[in-house]
C-alpha cells in the first residue's frame, strides 16, 4: 500500500511530524517519565484519568484502556476519521513539505471529504476578498464597523461577505467546481419552486467555521439589518455534511487553543461576533457555539485542553432560563464548569465595550460553579424563609440530580447531596431515600413510555426472529462474543501456545530486526494464523527482500492499515516493558529457536493428523492398511504425543 505516493516520501512526513507536538494541539498533553513520555485523557473514549501515552522516543501511542495506538498517520486518520492519503496530506502541508504530483485528472477519484475540504476553502478565499475589497461590499463594511469589528480581525477570523445576487458564487466556480459539488458543500441549495439552483448565504457576512486543523468546514451567515428578505432568518449556518457538524464543532476553537492551555479555563459564549469581540479585547481563550446548546462533545473537546469550562450567557431572563437548562446534561461531566450571566442584561459583546477585558476576565475567574449557580438562581426565584419555598427548592435539586442520568452513584452525587443537606438541614439519609424515590418514579415513567412507544412502532415495524437479522440477532451474537476470552491483539480467541508463539515471533522481529535471516529460513508467513500478525511478518519480510532490516521505524512508515499501526505499536511497548534491548543476547537467541520450534510443532502436528485422516480414508476404501504405513503412522503418534506431554504443542 502506497496511498498513491512513494515509500521515501511516507517517511519524510513522518521524520518532519513530532507526535508530541502534533497530539498537544487537541489534547493538554503532561509529561511523565524519563523517556520524554506524556500522558492525557484519551479522546477517543469516554477517559476520566489519563490513559492516553504519547512515547516521544518512538514517535508512537498508545491508550492503555481503549487499546487505540499508531503514530502521526493513524492520529489523524482515527481524530480526524480520513483515510490514509489525507492524513498523509494534511501531515505533508503541516511540516511545510511540498506534495508529489499525483496523475490524474482534477478532482478525479479523490477523497470525498478532500474535495469538500478545497471547496469551502475555495469559498472562504472569494467572500473574504469581496468584503475587503468589493465597493458592492460597503454595506457590510460599515456594519462590521458599527459592530467595531477592525480590520485586523476581519483578517485573523478571515470574516467575508456574500452579495445580494443569486448565482454570485455559482458564476465564480464556473469551470472549476460543479454545481452539485457546491450543493454537496452547502453553499447553494435548490429553489423552493423547483426552478433551479440558488446561492445559500445571500447578503450575509459570513464567519468561516474551522476545524481544529485549520481547515474550513462551514459558515455562520448574519444578514444585514437592512436586507429586503422579510422571511430571511437573522443567522444561517451550513447544513450538515461529512466535514461538518454543529454538536461537535466550535467556533474559533483552534484560534483559542493556546488561550485556553495558557488560562487554563475555556469560555464559552452564545454567538460568533461576541467570540471575535473577545479575541479584539484580547480575551483570547473564548469560543462560541453555532446557534445551538452546548453539547456533551463540545466539553469534551473543551476538556482535553482545560479542566475549567465557564459557560457565559446574555444577562437578561433569556439567557438565564438558558442557563439553568444546560445544566442537567453537564452536571455528572469530570469537568469544573461555571456559568456566568453577565449583568446589566448585556451581551458579551456589549459588556467588554463597556467596561473591558479586565472586567470581563474577573467575572469570568469569579464565576460560580454550576451547581452553586443552580441554588443561588432556583433561591432567587423561590426564597427559603417558608416551609413550602424549602420542599419546593429540595425538589428542584432532586430533580436536577434524577435528570443527570451519569450522576447516579458516584462520589460527584455525594458532594452534591452534602451540599444539599447542609444547606437544606436535612439528614443526608432522608435525602437519598427522596431521590432513590425519585429516580424509581422517573424510570417507571419512561417504562411506560417505552411500552407505548414500542406498541406503536410494533404495528408498523418488522420483527427480526430468526436470531441472525435485526437487534435480537445482533444481541445473541454479542453475547456469544463477549463469552470469548479477548487475545492481546485484540481478537477474541483461545490464547494458547502457539498463538503467544506468533506473537512472540513478531515481538522479536520489532526490537531485534537482525534476526530476520534466522527467522525467515524457518518461518513462512502463511504459517501466522493471526491476520495481523501474519501481515505484520509480510511486511518485515518485504522490507528484507528490499535489502533492509524490519525496523520499527521502516515498518511504522510502510504501514497504512491504522488497526496494523495499533497492533505494531501495541507489540512493541510490550517488547520494551521487557526491557528488549537492541542487540540480540543469547538468551533472545534460545527465545527464537523455541518460538520457531513451538510453530514447527504445531506444522508437524497438522501434517500428522491429516495424513491420519487420508490414511483412514484409504483404510476404508480399499480394505486396510499396509503394515508400513502403520509403522510410520504409529512413530508420528508417539512423537506428537510425547510432544504433547512436554508441554510443546497444546
Amino acid at each position: 500500500m502506497t496511498g498513491g505516493y512513494a515509500g521515501d516520501f511516507k517517511e519524510q512526513v513522518r521524520s518532519q511530524t513530532d507526535l508530541v507536538s502534533l497530539v498537544g494541539e487537541t489534547v493538554s498533553l503532561t509529561a511523565r517519565g524519563g523517556r520524554g513520555d506524556h500522558v492525557a485523557l484519551c479522546p477517543f473514549h469516554d477517559d476520566h484519568n489519563p490513559s492516553l501515552h504519547v512515547y516521544a522516543d518512538r514517535q508512537t501511542y498508545r491508550c492503555w484502556v481503549c487499546d487505540a495506538g499508531g503514530d502521526c498517520f493513524s492520529w489523524v486518520m482515527h481524530f480526524e476519521n480520513v483515510g490514509f492519503r489525507e492524513a498523509l496530506e494534511q501531515l505533508a502541508e503541516r511540516a511545510n513539505l511540498e506534495i508529489p504530483r499525483q496523475r490524474r485528472a482534477p478532482g478525479a477519484g479523490r477523497d470525498e471529504k478532500s474535495r469538500l475540504y478545497e471547496i469551502l476553502g475555495w469559498a472562504e478565499e472569494q467572500f473574504h476578498s469581496f468584503l475587503v475589497d468589493a465597493p458592492e461590499a460597503n454595506r457590510a463594511r460599515d456594519y462590521l464597523e458599527q459592530r467595531r469589528l477592525g480590520a485586523e480581525t476581519v483578517s485573523v477570523f478571515r470574516i467575508g461577505f456574500h452579495p445580494p445576487v443569486w448565482d454570485w458564487l455559482q458564476k465564480r466556480a464556473e469551470g472549476r467546481y460543479r454545481a452539485s459539488e457546491l450543493e454537496s458543500a452547502g453553499l447553494v441549495r435548490q429553489r423552493q419552486d423547483g426552478s433551479g439552483l440558488r446561492d445559500d448565504f445571500v447578503d450575509r457576512v459570513l464567519f468561516p467555521i474551522h476545524d481544529l486543523g485549520g481547515r474550513t468546514v462551514g459558515f455562520g451567515g448574519r444578514i444585514l439589518p437592512d436586507h429586503s428578505y422579510p422571511d430571511a432568518p437573522k443567522y444561517l449556518n451550513s447544513p450538515e455534511n461529512p466535514v461538518f457538524s454543529k454538536k461537535s464543532l466550535l467556533y474559533g476553537l483552534g484560534l483559542s487553543r493556546d488561550g485556553i492551555r495558557r488560562q487554563k479555563a475555556a469560555v464559552v459564549v452564545e454567538g460568533y461576533t461576541d467570540c471575535v469581540t473577545a479575541h479584539q479585547y484580547g480575551v483570547d481563550n473564548v469560543v462560541g457555539t453555532l446557534g445551538t446548546a452546548l453539547t456533551d462533545e463540545h466539553v469534551t473537546a473543551l476538556k482535553r485542553m482545560s479542566q475549567r469550562v465557564v459557560l457565559v450567557y446574555d444577562g437578561d431572563q433569556a439567557g438565564q432560563m438558558a442557563a439553568e437548562r444546560a445544566l442537567p446534561r453537564f452536571l455528572a461531566q469530570d469537568v469544573d464548569l461555571r456559568v456566568l450571566t453577565l449583568p446589566e442584561g448585556l451581551d458579551p459583546a456589549e459588556f467588554l465595550e463597556r467596561h473591558g477585558e479586565t472586567a470581563f476576565r474577573e467575572l469570568s475567574e469569579a464565576a460560580p460553579e454550576a451547581l452553586d449557580f443552580k441554588w443561588q438562581a432556583a433561591v432567587a426565584r423561590i426564597g427559603t424563609a417558608t416551609v413550602d419555598s424549602r420542599q419546593r427548592l429540595l425538589s428542584e435539586m432532586l430533580e436536577l440530580i434524577v435528570s443527570a442520568p451519569k450522576l447516579g452513584n458516584t462520589p460527584r452525587e455525594a458532594v452534591i447531596l452534602g451540599m444539599v443537606s447542609q444547606r437544606l438541614g436535612v439528614a443526608e439519609s432522608e435525602l437519598r431515600t427522596a431521590l432513590q424515590q425519585r429516580r424509581t418514579e422517573s424510570q417507571n415513567q419512561q417504562r411506560e413510555r417505552a411500552q407505548v412507544t414500542g406498541a406503536e412502532s410494533g404495528r408498523v415495524s418488522t420483527r427480526f426472529d430468526d436470531g441472525e437479522s435485526g437487534t435480537a440477532g445482533r444481541s445473541s451474537r454479542s453475547r456469544e462474543a463477549a463469552k470469548q476470552p479477548v487475545s492481546a491483539m485484540g481478537d477474541r480467541k483461545d490464547s494458547t501456545r502457539v498463538d503467544r508463539a506468533e506473537r512472540e515471533l513478531v515481538a522479536i522481529l520489532v526490537s531485534s530486526p537482525e534476526s530476520i535471516g534466522r527467522i525467515r529460513e524457518q518461518v513462512r508467513a502463511e504459517e501466522i494464523r493471526d491476520t495481523f500478525l501474519r501481515q505484520l511478518l509480510e511486511v518485515c519480510y518485504q522490507i528484507h527482500d528490499n535489502g533492509d532490516l524490519p525496523t520499527f521505524e521502516r515498518v511504522a512508515s510502510t504501514l497504512e492499515d491504522p488497526e496494523l499501526k495499533r497492533v505494531l505499536v501495541k507489540i512493541d511497548e510490550e517488547a520494551r516493558m521487557k526491557q528488549t534491548s537492541e542487540r540480540m543476547s543469547d538468551s533472545e537467541i534460545d527465545l527464537v529457536e523455541e518460538t520457531v520450534q513451538v510453530l514447527k510443532w504445531r506444522r508437524e502436528r497438522e501434517n500428522f493428523e491429516a495424513e491420519r485422516g487420508s490414511r483412514s480414508a484409504d483404510q476404508q476404501a480399499d480394505g486396510g492398511l499396509h503394515d508400513d504405513d502403520k509403522t510410520r503412522l504409529r512413530r508420528a503418534f508417539e512423537h506428537h504425543q510425547k510432544r504433547t506431554r512436554q508441554g510443546v504443542i497444546r
